[in-house]
Order: structure tokens, then sequence, then C-alpha cells
């Protein structure tokens, strides 16, 4: 959003976080010109692919979990997660898809807020699940491991019609496009 806001000074920017519904019905009802989330099948919003990440779980460094090669939903269920509000179907999907009944998974946090979630693993807490994207690359005290079986995540930029979209959200659409390539290759 900055590199948007440095080149479209002039084009406001709200953010607004909801449920894949509410995202959806604000596209539809045309109150939001694009948004950043699944994509969506189904022929009433169209879609446009940024990126394929997958979820990790994120630990203080020095975790007991970090001793494994992989992190299984068996071994989450030991330990209190923090998911965020706009994550949590995905992780719940993850969990429930690859439980194997020896534990339930204990979600303790729906968190809205990115930095408070790293706040919350950095006092140890709970784990988070987080696309691996989200996580910040300086954070030293933070560590990731990564999940059995993998659960890969597709991002995508939503819009009503993206043939008939705003000049605000075709000039968000190539920013995205432009950070997608850029770090593609970092």
């Amino acid at each position: 959003m900055s590199a948007f806001q440095q080149q479209y000074p002039e084009t406001e920017i709200a953010l607004f976080e909801g449920t894949e519904a509410e995202i959806a019905s604000r596209l539809k009802e045309e109150s939001l010109d694009a948004a950043l989330a699944a994509p969506q099948s189904g022929g009433e919003l169209d879609s446009y692919l940024l990126f394929q990440d997958e979820l990790c779980v994120l630990v203080r460094a020095g975790h007991p979990l970090l001793q494994k090669a992989t992190v299984t939903a068996t071994d989450l269920s030991a330990e209190p997660l923090i998911v965020p509000m706009l994550g949590r179907s995905l992780a719940i999907a993850m969990l429930r898809g690859a439980n194997d009944g020896n534990g339930r998974p204990q979600i303790r946090h729906l968190v809205s807020d990115t930095p408070t979630i790293f706040a919350l693993v950095r006092a140890g807490v709970g784990a988070a699940l987080l696309p691996r994207s989200a996580v910040p690359l300086d954070a030293s005290d933070l560590s990731t491991a990564a999940l059995e079986p993998p659960f890969p995540i597709t991002l995508a930029l939503l819009a009503r019609s993206w043939a008939a979209a705003s000049p605000a959200a075709l000039r968000l659409r190539r920013t995205a496009e432009a950070w997608v390539q850029q770090h593609r290759s970092l």
C-alpha cells in the first residue's frame, strides 16, 4: 500500500477488513473498488491471481516446535493458537483437514492486527498460523516452521469486473503486479 500511496497520492485508500462474504458483498454493491483476498469462483467477481503462498507456523525463536522438520495439526493441538481474523477459515480448514484425531486445536486468539500477532508470539502467548509472506524477514526473535501436510494458499485481487474497474482499481492492480514481480525474485 505504501508504494501505491507514494505513486498515486491523489487516490484515496480506505482499508476494510472483513470476512470473505463481507468483502464480496461490498465489491458487488460497489462500496469497494478492489480487495486482496482468496480468489473467487462462480463468476460473480473477477479474480486476478497475484501469487501462491503457504500457511506456516510462527513461534518465538527457540520454541520446541522448531526441533521438528515439519509441524502437524497434532503437534499444534498442544499449543494455544493465534489466528488472524481474515485467515481464520483457512486455518480452521487446515487444522480440521490435517488433524488425525489425536488432539483438538486450541484457537485462543483471533486477532485482526498483524503487529499484535507478532507481539503475542514474541510474548510466548502461543503459535500463529500465517501466510509465509506475512512474516517479516528481519524478525530475528521469531521463527517459522513448515506445516505437514503443506497448506498452499493463493492471493488475488478481486473486483466486481476488471473490464469495468475504476481507474483507481486498475492502478492498484498495476502496482500489485509490480510488487509481485519485484518480490518474486527475492
